[in-house]
């Protein structure tokens, strides 16, 4: 991804507390992608 680890984790913790996605374990699922897209996200 080309980015450092604590950027990651801070837009990761973001999305996790705005709602966006859930995190267990090493498992990251998107709750809503239309929401995901909104933010700005390329869904490909």
């Amino acid at each position: 991804l080309n980015v450092s680890r604590t950027a990651l984790s801070r837009e990761l913790g973001r999305l996790r507390d705005e709602g966006l996605i859930d995190i267990t374990g090493r498992t990251v699922t998107i709750k809503n992608i239309e929401d995901i897209e909104e933010f700005g996200f390329n869904t490909f």
